[in-house]
């Protein structure tokens, strides 16, 4: 493993292939419902403490966990604005928190060397839907900030927050260069969490990234075919 994987393993920031398989009977949260932030946070510490034996996609067990793990439709509580603006903002940090968490213990994983880059690139998609749905949030946040003498500040803190949802964009395109870790399918799975979170993370891309990030994706263009292709030049495009 190079250490440009090392890093990217950082950024997302050990479990064993011991312990029990999943089950709704242990406590943790059931396959057949949505997952809230304090689901995705049970998950996390269960895998963390060795409680919960790592799901992969080989195994039908690990293939319906992952089918949970990455469904939007978790998401359902956090886009229902008949709730409470911060309860959703809460469920979101705490999806972000966990879901990062639980990445991180598949990321040190497969730097130890066990075969995980297909659960990697699955799960790295849909961290950037977890960062899209943070855009939505801060922009419906931002009308209910009241423009007093914390205003600067709050909507510096913001910034910082748009700033850390461009993280794993940014980890993503460098993945589309791992070559050697991700099959052409992987990469493949990369490209697309790119394309369809790209509209909403844009709102937080500096000019001088969005430039930078044009020029990468133009010189990626010559690793793919077909319908990644047609992704990659829409996403030029877009910038």
């Amino acid at each position: 493993m190079n250490k440009t994987y090392i890093l990217l393993a950082l950024v997302f920031s050990m479990a064993a292939h011991t312990g029990q398989q999943f089950s709704a009977d242990s406590g943790l949260p059931a396959l057949d419902r949505e997952w809230h932030g304090r689901d995705y946070l049970s998950v996390y510490t269960a895998l963390d403490q060795g409680d919960l034996a790592l799901p992969v996609l080989a195994d039908q067990s690990g293939e319906r966990f992952f089918e949970r793990l990455v469904d939007p439709q978790n998401f359902a509580l956090n886009r229902n604005r008949d709730l409470p603006l911060d309860q959703r903002m809460l469920d979101f940090q705490q999806i972000q928190q966990g879901f990062n968490s639980i990445l991180r213990i598949y990321a040190f994983k497969a730097n130890d060397g066990e075969e995980l880059s297909t659960e990697i690139a699955t799960m790295m998609a849909f961290s950037l839907q977890i960062s899209a749905l943070g855009v939505d949030l801060v922009n419906e946040l931002m009308p209910t900030i009241p423009n007093d003498e914390r205003y600067e500040a709050r909507m510096q803190g913001l910034q910082t927050m748009y700033d850390g949802l461009t993280t794993s964009f940014v980890g993503a395109e460098v993945s589309l260069s791992e070559t050697g870790f991700y099959s052409k399918g992987d990469l493949s799975i990369i490209l697309q969490g790119m394309a369809k979170s790209l509209p909403k993370l844009i709102q937080g891309f500096s000019s001088d990234y969005k430039q930078e990030l044009k020029g990468k994706l133009r010189a990626h263009q010559q690793n793919f075919t077909g319908t990644d292709l047609e992704l990659l030049r829409n996403m030029i495009q877009q910038l």
